[in-house]
């Protein structure tokens, strides 16, 4: 077992109703054990941020400004060693109060992640046990299903989509995906637990996690050096993301525990209610985040309009902690407050040097289950040895790609081989415009309409049919033409007020903000856009793409209220 080691001097220490321990000899109220903030080595605040209860601080120095917000609501409680700087005027005070011991930050320990040779996955009945199959929803069906553990390549869905994950009563499933791409909906079914292991997260609004569930029957684990839920619209999830250098949470919604040893920066419009452990972190909460519970960090620097408000908190289930870990707070003592007497299982960790992107892509080496990847085309029950084979030019607009069933991007003027008189599924993608390129790792936007191509050995002409999303090509052609009103549209963002110095982001795909910004988006996709005032942000609101009401034209106009 590994064990993450680093902490403070200990005192003599007292069981407390947050799970944390406070020496005795405090020289300060006795309820200091409810506090909002333990920082290790120093706080400073600036602007409106502000502390909702009290803040312990160990070493290092306590900071703020001369700002109309009081930073601490209670009581600054701080060891002899910590220097309070404070402004010259125009201040509002706040109550300091020395303690003569430190206070005890806790210890995480943590269970190595499971491989292929895990017992997990060897005894699993699923068909996913080794991490070389990948599942893309969307191509048969808008869901896939898990029952029991699994170790799979990739899993990639989008808006609409479900990815469920099934446990039983006194169960905990265990399932770890290398690259996990969500758009759609991670879903937790039963009464049991699971575990899901996330080695590369992608995806976004309006991706969730378990939403509207118990954050406690699902627990995340990061086991790269990223980790974090950026722009996710929910989140109910236990998170553990020892291995991270870096933790980050940009808007949304979360519920549920946080434990990082890696610099945290939460930002935007987000909420946070649970207690996040990052004992060895820099901390930097900035915009209008909220962290309603308990936070342990190294430093923090706290701005803007940024709030931790004090509020208990739960540990990880104890079914749970027999699979990733667990907080002991005082030798021995998990966050429960009772004895820790289960061993954990030990567990083959993977070599570091390995990449999830450096990993063999399952159609190179198995091919996949007829129930998760879709038919490309190539199965037949007759002998197709004699099908003739043609090569499809691909036409998309600038800063545009179209991803096939098989993963493979296309950009313009590339080109794919089909058979004659078979049928090839592809989306359309919106490209990052900083790298002009679209993957299923964080640059840019899948469409979630999923369209059918097919090289017919009669047809005279190339033809669409709006009804079924399918593209016929006529052999003497071979040109697969994407084309606005029926693929994508250009959509044109202004602002009511005046256009002067304000700006349109889409994150993932226009991530420089821009003013008076048009861009190509895939057709009945749900895509979630940011208004900026001086690159400040705003505002944020969820478009439907649509085709304009006159289908003469191709461009649609969205207006911001400002």
């Amino acid at each position: 077992m590994k064990r993450v080691k680093k902490m403070v001097a200990m005192a003599t220490v007292m069981t407390m109703v947050f799970n944390v321990v406070m020496p005795i000899g405090v020289l300060a109220k006795e309820n200091t054990n409810e506090y909002g903030v333990l920082a290790k080595n120093g706080a400073n605040f600036s602007g409106s941020g502000q502390i909702i209860g009290d803040i312990v601080i160990n070493n290092g120095t306590l900071k703020y400004s001369n700002s109309a917000t009081k930073h601490v609501t209670g009581t600054a409680h701080v060891s002899p060693e910590v220097k309070v700087d404070k402004p010259a005027q125009g201040y509002i005070p706040i109550e300091v109060s020395e303690m003569d011991k430190e206070l005890y930050s806790g210890l995480f320990n943590t269970n190595n992640y499971p491989d292929e040779n895990s017992e997990y996955f060897k005894k699993t009945t699923s068909e996913y046990k080794d991490g070389t199959q990948s599942v893309y929803i969307g191509w048969q069906t808008n869901r896939f299903d898990l029952t029991d553990n699994a170790y799979l390549d990739t899993v990639s869905f989008y808006n609409g989509q479900t990815f469920e994950i099934h446990a039983d009563k006194n169960q905990t499933t265990v399932v770890r995906v290398k690259h996990l791409n969500v758009g759609g909906e991670v879903k937790v079914s039963g009464d049991g637990y699971v575990v899901l292991y996330v080695d590369e997260l992608s995806g976004g609004n309006p991706g969730s996690f378990n939403a509207g569930g118990d954050s406690s029957k699902l627990t995340v684990v990061f086991t790269g050096k990223n980790a974090g839920y950026n722009n996710f619209k929910e989140v109910n999830a236990n998170t553990i993301a020892m291995n991270a250098t870096k933790y980050t949470q940009v808007n949304g919604i979360f519920a549920g525990n946080v434990y990082t040893s890696g610099n945290l920066e939460f930002s935007g419009d987000s909420s946070i209610t649970g207690k996040v452990y990052a004992p060895d972190s820099k901390t930097v909460l900035t915009g209008s985040t909220k962290i309603y519970g308990q936070l342990i960090t190294d430093t923090l620097e706290i701005s803007g309009g940024a709030v931790v408000s004090y509020k208990a908190t739960n540990g990880l289930p104890s079914e749970v902690e027999k699979v990733v870990g667990n907080l002991d707070t005082e030798n021995g003592k998990t966050e429960d407050g009772k004895e820790e007497t289960t061993k954990k299982e030990e567990v083959t960790k993977p070599e570091e040097t390995t990449k999830p992107s450096e990993t063999t892509k399952p159609s190179e080496t198995t091919k996949p289950s007829e129930t998760t990847k879709p038919d490309s085309g190539n199965d037949n029950k007759d002998d197709d040895s004699d099908k003739e084979s043609v090569e499809v030019s691909v036409i998309v607009p600038l800063k545009m790609s179209i991803r096939l069933q098989d993963g493979t991007v296309l950009n313009n003027k590339s080109s794919f081989k089909i058979e004659l008189d078979k049928e090839i599924k592809f989306q359309m993608c919106s490209n990052n415009w900083d790298n002009d390129t679209y993957d299923d790792n964080g640059n840019g936007i899948a469409g979630t309409v999923v369209y059918t191509a097919v090289v017919s050995s009669t047809a005279k002409k190339n033809t669409y049919d709006a009804a079924s999303r399918t593209f016929t090509i006529a052999k003497g052609d071979k040109v697969l033409r994407t084309d606005t009103n029926n693929c994508f549209m250009a959509y044109r963002f202004y602002f009511k007020k005046g256009n002067y110095n304000k700006q349109t982001g889409i994150n993932s795909v226009v991530n420089t903000p821009l003013e008076s910004l048009s861009v190509n988006l895939p057709l009945g996709s749900t895509i979630t856009c940011d208004a900026y005032k001086e690159y400040s942000r705003i505002d944020s609101a969820d478009v439907f793409i649509e085709t304009a009401d006159d289908k003469t034209i191709c461009y649609k106009d969205y207006y911001w209220e400002y």
